[in-house]
């Protein structure tokens, strides 16, 4: 008898950290079936991710990522309730203290032992340091039966790593460059494992009445760090079309035919402005949301079939699965969406573009073992080149930063990426490889600005996905095209052929009357006819950079034209400080 009480005594904490959901969940699964359902679900809302990034102090989650990641909170708490009979524990601190805190009171208050800590597996810098500091917890107690960390891998990945037909850290061919590792893997039958189906094992409750934690509000979270609201303040946008000082829309100043004609053509490229708002709407934080569009895009309404086709879209909702917020927060497993595929193509049909969104699954995964294998070199600004041969000049002149992240380059395609996420937290990939090759090309602003500002205010961040793409069109990556170069007027005329895009994001574009000029009006101030009452000074901006040279005598840097490049010391070589993000 005395050996039951002691074995209802002992429960396991489960810690969700970038995985939030209860579907293919194995430290979950695990933890419940081990303890018998004694277990103590937790999330701790970390400080530190909140605070600063590393090498240029912007704040490392905005408001738009942290209303994501209270709205994913708030699901999982309701789906454990609803699932397990178990609430989940919110606290707002440092995991590893948290931890430690809590292990103390159930110990020495309820004497309740915690013999077990369940998550999954990171690699990042700061989150491997959590985990360390957890094990440091452990490795301090003076208890004959110590407590362990139990990591899983799988929370993110479509691959388990046990199963890769190579050694990451072996010097092989595997991650030399994407195509490669997609070869490896397709080539050797690479298992994809089944989700870990969800346990049937209820929570079993401690019998001590642990405050559950209230789940913070954005406002809150953005208060952590003094300096964020001025910085949010600063660049923070909305969108154009809908958000006015009366409440009203943008005037449109164009003629009622040409209005008219616009919407016709919003319509075949399945886009209006009712459906530009619902993205704020479609991305809604948490497992039931991310569940409900792989449903509603695969089999609802069939729009894998068209992925490979509409991906390179630019608005709208429905151009590409939209998932990537969900798989960055772990609302939705990598897993599972590859078996949807699978399912689809056996229930549905197999064709280029259900292949094609398993090919993407696989970037992510890429950049995952790239971080995994070179560590915090992803972070520095040689990337994962040669330090002592690298020698490339990079500018950290904050004013001509400043131009490129709040969209006044003179470039459209550009402003209105940059415009877009500033305003909603979301842009396209095309998008993304285009703003980043105009910083890093264009401007030659060093990489890890972009990498860094883009952390702040992406929806979807992830470590290794992000700095993994900045790495690659920087040229400090595994790529062997290191001047890979987006010509940014170039690629709006092929992606955003009539304006619409550029013109959604910058309204008094409308008033020119082509395509070509909304997408370049700098070259179209000379027609009287092209311009319609559009001033270029007073309505946009001049090109803080020619691009032309660029093109014209092949990698040849465009050097600065105007007012913008105020330090005279604007081609200076970087410090090439080093360290974790």
């Amino acid at each position: 008898m005395q050996s039951v009480l002691k074995m209802n005594k002992s429960f396991a904490i489960v810690l969700f950290r970038n995985d939030l959901r209860i579907h293919d969940h194995e430290p979950l699964t695990s933890a419940l079936e081990t303890y018998q359902g004694r277990i103590i679900p937790l999330y701790c809302f970390d400080p530190r991710q909140y605070g600063k990034t590393y090498h240029f102090g912007f704040p490392k989650t905005g408001p738009y990522r942290a209303k994501f990641n209270v709205e994913s909170i708030e699901c999982l708490r309701k789906n454990i309730k609803s699932r397990f009979d178990g609430d989940l524990l919110v606290r707002v601190g440092k995991p590893e203290q948290v931890i430690g805190d809590l292990i103390h009171e159930l110990d020495s208050q309820h004497k309740i032992s915690i013999d077990a800590v369940f998550a999954h597996k990171e690699v990042a810098d700061e989150e491997i340091r959590v985990e360390e500091g957890i094990q440091k917890i452990f490795d301090k107690s003076n208890k004959k039966d110590k407590s362990k960390l139990n990591l899983f891998w799988g929370g993110v990945t479509l691959h388990h790593i046990d199963d890769l037909p190579f050694d990451i850290h072996a010097k092989n061919r595997a991650l030399s460059v994407f195509t490669q590792f997609r070869k490896e893997v397709e080539s050797s039958d690479t298992p994809i494992r089944t989700p870990i189906a969800i346990s049937k094992q209820k929570i079993q409750s401690t019998g001590v009445a642990l405050p559950l934690g209230d789940i913070p509000t954005v406002e809150s979270l953005m208060s952590i760090h003094e300096s964020s609201n001025l910085f949010f303040k600063e660049f923070l946008m909305e969108d154009p079309n809908f958000v006015q000082a009366d409440g009203t829309s943008a005037p449109d100043s164009r003629p009622k035919e040409e209005q008219i004609a616009e919407e016709k053509d919003r319509e075949k490229s399945k886009f209006t402005r009712e459906r530009q708002t619902d993205s704020s709407k479609l991305l809604k934080g948490g497992e039931d949301a991310a569940l409900a569009r792989v449903q509603d895009y695969f089999f609802g309404r069939g729009l894998l079939s068209t992925y490979k086709d509409t991906r390179n879209g630019l608005l709208g909702t429905d151009y590409s699965s939209h998932l990537s917020p969900w798989l960055s927060n772990g609302c939705i497993s990598p897993r599972y969406v590859y078996h949807e595929i699978k399912r689809y193509e056996k229930e549905v049909e197999a064709n280029n573009s259900t292949y094609w969104l398993f090919f993407e699954l696989l970037w992510r995964d890429y950049f995952r073992w790239i971080n995994v294998k070179h560590g915090n070199s992803i972070f520095f600004l040689h990337g994962l080149r040669d330090p002592k041969k690298y020698n490339e000049e990079w500018s950290n002149d904050m004013s001509v930063f400043k131009s490129w992240a709040k969209g006044q380059t003179g470039y459209p395609f550009v402003d209105a990426n940059m415009i877009e996420m500033n305003s909603t937290g979301f842009m396209s990939n095309r998008g993304r490889q285009n703003v980043a090759s105009f910083l890093t090309k264009d401007l030659h602003i060093d990489w890890r600005m972009g990498a860094e500002y883009f952390e702040s205010f992406l929806l979807d961040h992830d470590v290794a996905a992000n700095y993994g793409n900045w790495l690659y069109v920087a040229g400090v990556g595994n790529d062997p095209r290191e001047s890979r170069y987006f010509h940014v007027v170039k690629q709006g005329q092929m992606y955003d052929p009539k304006g619409l895009y550029v013109s959604y994001w910058l309204p008094q574009l409308k008033r020119l009357s082509n395509a070509d000029a909304k997408l370049n009006p700098s070259a179209y101030m000379q027609s009287a006819k092209s311009a319609k009452d559009f001033d270029l000074d007073r309505d946009y901006c001049r090109p803080i950079v020619q691009i032309k040279a660029h093109i014209e005598r092949g990698n040849q840097k465009p050097q600065p034209k105007n007012s913008h490049f105020k330090s005279k010391d604007y081609r200076r070589k970087s410090q090439n400080k080093e360290g974790f993000y």
